[in-house]
């Protein structure tokens, strides 16, 4: 039977993933638990309380600030276990450790096997920063792709890079890939920065 977590390593959990996903954009609760669960993350939202709990608690121990539309990562991992030394229920040193192992798990997660669904199929997720080259990212996808029964590849960007986005497409669609739709996400407060995603199918053609 697993070991029943505690609520700061859930606390962690969260918080990492809120900034792997959002770095310095702010973000509501809503749209949190909705890119969670998208990601199959179900366990960090499953209760009723959650993530608003959570969320205030980080805010509390300092990870975390309010804004007018929701919370802003305040401190960056690397920092984050300093910020708790004041915290007398935290032992510093015990945080720092959750902090660099969810940050493996979610580095792990973004590297091979996180997916998303569009239409009903499942991809790949290969995120792209707006420095990527329309080269490094054609190679990006090309690595991404695993011996699965995932449909494709989604490229996942800043919506203001979905230009390049759309350039790294057209080139691999010369390459046995397909566009299969697009969507965009994130704009969950006025704030926040929209997410621009591209779907792509593994051709048939030979």
């Amino acid at each position: 039977m697993p070991e029943e977590r505690s609520d700061i390593e859930d606390g962690v959990e969260l918080y990492v993933s809120a900034w792997k996903l959002f770095r310095d954009q702010p973000f509501d609760a809503s749209g949190l638990a909705k890119r969670l669960i998208e990601r199959d993350e179900y366990e960090l939202v499953a209760d009723e309380r959650e993530p608003e709990a959570s969320l205030d608690e980080l805010v509390h121990y300092g990870l975390l600030e309010r804004t007018d539309s929701g919370y802003r990562i305040a401190v960056e991992p690397n920092a984050a276990a300093d910020e708790l030394q004041g915290t007398e229920s935290l032992r510093t040193a015990a945080v720092d450790r959750l902090i660099r192992s969810a940050l493996v798990r979610t580095s792990e997660r973004s590297d091979s096997g996180e997916s998303l669904s569009f239409e009903g199929e499942s991809y790949t997720v290969v995120e792209l920063s707006p420095g990527t080259t329309v080269a490094d990212g054609i190679e990006c996808v090309t690595e991404a792709v695993t011996e699965d029964e995932r449909r494709g590849v989604a490229i996942t960007t800043a919506g203001t890079n979905a230009a390049q986005a759309q350039q790294i497409a057209d080139r691999l669609t010369e390459r046995q890939w397909e566009k299969a739709g697009t969507d965009v996400v994130g704009g969950d407060s006025s704030e926040s920065e929209l997410t621009f995603r591209l779907f792509l199918d593994r051709s048939s053609r030979s």
